[in-house]
């Protein structure tokens, strides 16, 4: 997913969604965000390193083809 930038067009912003079996047990959002750009940083090249990491303690809404509806999240992360 991205979100828009003036300079770059389209910047990288992941969202991430928890096991149904966790949901609702998430008590430090912040420390969860870390742990996952932590990851991204040793793992992906530097162009594929995310700005922001939205946590989403929910199912995505899916259209009939099975496939996420992106534009309350990509609404979520220009306000961002």
């Amino acid at each position: 997913m991205g979100a828009p930038d003036e300079r770059l067009g389209v910047l990288v912003v992941v969202l991430v969604t928890l096991n149904p079996t966790h949901r609702g047990m998430v008590q430090e959002a912040g420390a969860v965000e870390a742990e996952l750009m932590e990851l991204a940083r040793k793992h992906l090249p530097p162009f594929a390193i995310p700005v922001m990491i939205l946590l989403y303690d929910g199912d995505f809404q899916r259209s009939p083809e099975g496939k996420v509806i992106k534009a309350p999240f990509r609404r979520i992360a220009a306000e961002e």
